[in-house]
């Protein structure tokens, strides 16, 4: 018998404080289970969260720190918040991501305006 346990990656960042890994089940002779929970590594996920108000400069920097700071393999999700310009928006691009994370690393980013509509 074959019971799928689900995705043994995070594909989520639902998912970001979940253990992953499958269960082994034991059947005894006296038809008792023993359920062993086998934990599997997983890639970090981080969250950067980044004022887009900040001029390109600051949040160049601010990105290279932070980039610098974590795991190679990790998961990432830059959170860019307020209301971006034009520049800092060209340089929230993918080839400067790029150029400042490893290759292992995935990056993507979420934008979250602070703006209100009436």
């Amino acid at each position: 018998m074959v019971l799928y346990s689900g995705s043994i990656e995070r594909t989520s960042f639902a998912e970001i404080d979940e253990e992953k890994g499958f269960y082994e089940i034991t059947i005894h002779p006296d038809s008792k289970l023993t359920l062993d929970f086998v934990r599997l590594p997983s890639r970090p996920m981080v969250i950067i969260n980044l004022d887009g108000g900040k001029s390109p400069e600051k949040i160049s920097f601010f990105l290279r720190k932070e980039i610098d700071a974590i795991d190679e393999n990790s998961v990432v999700q830059i959170q860019v918040t307020g209301s971006p310009s034009e520049k800092v928006l060209k340089l929230l691009s993918t080839g400067y991501i790029r150029s400042i994370a490893p290759k292992s690393m995935n990056v993507r980013f979420s934008f979250r305006s602070n703006r209100r509509e009436v």
